[in-house]
């Protein structure tokens, strides 16, 4: 699923509109091809990606079309990823109890699955959010992610951690 690939964007409104195009075209092509697996996948992509332009009413319903597919086919990497969706939505939103109890529920089952890249990526985006409200755990939940990051070999996203720490 090429679509899906091309959405990962990072950037400004521009790279967004782009994602969001990716992501859609995604959706239909796995709901042509009844691939509803790659269906969830690519709508908890789109629900971060609408959240980051500001359509929280199409991220929540997004997010929600992942998490019921991932539940009904037991997919709890999938599920973990659209926990995060919700956690990453209303971060963005400036709900932060809520988003705060996303991320806990994905690291949590991140934890359990023992996906360490996935784990560091959740306290990474975690310990952002913390950041910006001022919580004293942001450091210690960035350094985590860095510590993580290190281990596996992924020294950008390590330095990128690190580096957020002190921002």
């Amino acid at each position: 699923m090429a679509y899906a690939r091309l959405g990962d964007a990072k950037g400004g409104a521009e790279a967004y509109a782009k994602s969001k195009e990716y992501y859609e075209k995604c959706m239909d092509m796995a709901k042509s091809l009844d691939y509803t697996v790659m269906e969830g996948w690519a709508s908890f992509n789109l629900a971060e990606t609408l959240a980051k332009i500001g359509d929280f009413e199409g991220a929540i319903k997004c997010a929600e079309h992942s998490k019921e597919i991932f539940e009904r086919f037991g997919d709890k990497l999938g599920l973990s990823g659209a926990l995060m969706s919700f956690a990453i939505l209303y971060r963005e939103k400036g709900d932060y109890e809520k988003a705060r109890e996303y991320f806990e529920r994905t690291i949590k089952l991140r934890k359990e699955l023992k996906t360490p890249y996935r784990i560091a990526d959740a306290l990474y985006e975690y310990g952002l959010m913390l950041r910006k409200i001022r919580d004293p755990d942001a450091r210690k939940t960035l350094e985590e992610a860095a510590k993580i990051f290190e281990k596996i070999g992924n020294k950008e996203r390590a330095m990128e951690a690190r580096e957020a720490v002190w921002k």
